[in-house]
């Protein structure tokens, strides 16, 4: 019984991790939108540059980022990578990767939610202490 019920949680946990991971991949190229060629076009505007050989630079990128094959190669090869944890160069960001920009992230993410997290358990202490209702249901009168 026990067995069953973790097997069948676990197929849940799976389950939805592969939904997420399908919308997170299909909902951005139902926007129709060209994020290489948007991010060349919004650099080439910031630097004031003549949009010729736009093209050559689109498909380049394309080619590099994998955008070039079709659907389904695309779709396998992101959740291969993404299984691996392997989430390759940002677009946004090139040439950096994601990877660098969430080990950048993380200290700052895990600083905040200590903090954060200390923060309300001294201000739910602090609220039962002073509550003398809650303080006698809660076992601590004081």
């Amino acid at each position: 019984m026990q067995l069953a019920y973790i097997a069948r949680r676990f197929a849940v946990f799976l389950l939805i991790v592969w939904l997420a991971a399908t919308l997170n991949f299909f909902l951005p190229k139902l926007s129709g939108q060209d994020p290489v060629r948007a991010k060349l076009l919004q650099s080439a505007q910031l630097g004031g540059y003549v949009h010729a050989g736009l093209e050559d630079m689109v498909k380049e990128y394309d080619q590099r980022f994998g955008l070039d094959k079709p659907l389904w190669r695309q779709y396998l090869t992101y959740l291969r990578d993404t299984s691996h944890l392997d989430f390759n160069y940002s677009i946004a960001n090139y040439p950096r990767t994601v990877r660098e920009m969430v080990s950048e992230a993380v200290p700052w993410t895990v600083g905040l939610l200590g903090i954060t997290t200390l923060l309300s358990f001294r201000s739910a202490h602090c609220w039962v202490r002073c509550s003398p209702g809650l303080a006698r249901r809660a076992g601590c009168a004081g």
